[in-house]
């Protein structure tokens, strides 16, 4: 049988998505924790396969690998979380033999711009992007071929960030990061529409990287629903406590912040 399988993960807690030697990895802890519990013997006979390697501290929320398993499929699911940390396991569907996750149909990354950074300005810099383009200098230059297509930008706002949502069916290595550096300089007045125009062209210069931690790997689409386990009492809890330890560190950032702009600090009544 061959399953696919859906995940989320912290990528500030992993050198990256592919299995390294002698460091932590996304794919090294899932193919431990898969052998851990027998759903496979190893990843050569299970043709173990990933849709996305995203770079070291990229974030997931709906990254997806595929097996071949005889592992009873309900259970996979909680069985994979009692085995890791700082990866959620939370989806799962029964897929064909031939079934590859790389071909998919749609894949929908976001990124978080710091505060400074004009939501306006930045829609005004995603237009040059959309549609079919040859990438070659807005990516690491590693593929045979840099042309791809972006379906949708959006630019939108929360109380903290202005989000860049990106969808398309494929991207290169570092892809989305460089748009990203690119689009940023472009509201900040630092690059013109006109320069970005002319690196579409694969003209002009190489540009900088955008850092990898605000950028989120959000859904892989295949044309088909994934089956989502009730959760169990216990995987919730783990993330509201994520939840409450980074609720508690910005509260200490913003004491640290407050007292050394030297303002004071009042007492809770």
């Amino acid at each position: 049988m061959r399953v696919a399988i859906k995940f989320a993960y912290d990528g500030m807690c992993f050198h990256g998505y592919q299995r390294q030697p002698d460091v932590r990895t996304v794919e090294g802890e899932l193919v431990r924790a898969l052998i851990s519990l027998g759903a496979m013997d190893s990843t050569e006979d299970s043709l173990f396969r990933s849709s996305s390697r995203t770079d070291s501290g990229v974030s997931a929320i709906g990254n997806v690998l595929a097996l071949n398993t005889e592992f009873r499929l309900d259970e996979l699911p909680r069985a994979l979380n009692s085995k890791i940390r700082d990866i959620w396991v939370w989806g799962y569907a029964t897929v064909s033999e031939d079934f590859n996750p790389r071909h998919a149909v749609r894949r929908w990354y976001r990124y978080y711009f710091p505060p400074r950074v004009s939501p306006e300005g930045l829609r005004k810099a995603s237009r040059p992007f959309i549609g079919q383009h040859d990438f070659a200098l807005f990516a690491h230059r590693d593929e045979k071929s840099s042309v791809r297509t972006i379906d949708k930008i959006e630019v939108s706002e929360n109380r903290s960030f202005p989000i860049l949502d990106i969808w398309g069916r494929s991207f290169l290595r570092g892809m989305v990061r460089k748009v990203a550096w690119v689009m940023e300089h472009v509201a900040l007045g630092q690059l013109t529409l006109a320069d970005v125009e002319k690196a579409l062209r694969g003209e002009g210069r190489d540009f900088g990287i955008a850092p990898a931690e605000p950028t989120v790997l959000m859904d892989v689409e295949y044309g088909f629903d994934f089956i989502v386990p009730e959760r169990e009492r216990e995987f919730s809890l783990r993330l509201e406590n994520r939840i409450w330890n980074a609720h508690l560190s910005l509260e200490i950032l913003s004491l640290i912040l407050n007292r050394s702009q030297g303002q004071e600090i009042r007492r809770v009544e």
